[in-house]
């Protein structure tokens, strides 16, 4: 990913285009992300900056997301999170609040190198959080519609 610089933006880099696409395309948005230097890694930032532009353009705008994050310390990615969150919510992407989802990840007890989670009950608090963003992605949708209807009513 580029780093972000509006004197690139027309035309836009392939890479740039396709998140942007990506995105758009989506019905709702999922961050997985560690947490370096106490936030997000850069290649996510430079993402998430090419994504809500041009001006006027931003392709994450009212797309419901879940913020996750994995690491291998005690407060896994709490900070970075937060940081996420916090950049989410300039661009109009209401995240779910609840279940928060930090894991502390050991690749040999927790996870396999296929991606299957060894762990049953880290499986089924997956599964928890699957269910509630789905609800979260239904009650965000629900509100886009009743503020579209008011719009057009108004």
């Amino acid at each position: 990913m580029p780093y972000c610089d509006a004197d690139a933006e027309e035309p836009l880099p392939a890479r740039v285009r396709k998140v942007k696409e990506s995105s758009e395309g989506a019905d709702a948005l999922m961050f997985v992300t560690p947490e370096y230097s106490r936030s997000v890694p850069g290649v996510l930032k430079k993402a998430i900056d090419w994504a809500s532009r041009p001006y006027g353009q931003n392709s994450f705008a009212g797309k419901p997301a879940l913020v996750a994050g994995t690491s291998p310390g005690n407060i896994s990615t709490a900070v970075a999170q937060a940081h996420l969150r916090s950049m989410l919510a300039y661009l109009d992407v209401p995240a779910m609040g609840q279940p928060e989802v930090y894991v502390a990840f050991q690749p040999d007890d927790l996870i396999d190198m296929e991606g299957n989670v060894t762990a049953k009950d880290t499986e089924e608090f997956f599964g928890t959080v699957m269910t509630a963003f789905e609800e979260w992605v239904a009650q965000v949708r629900a509100g886009a519609k009743a503020v579209e209807k008011v719009s057009q009513e108004g």
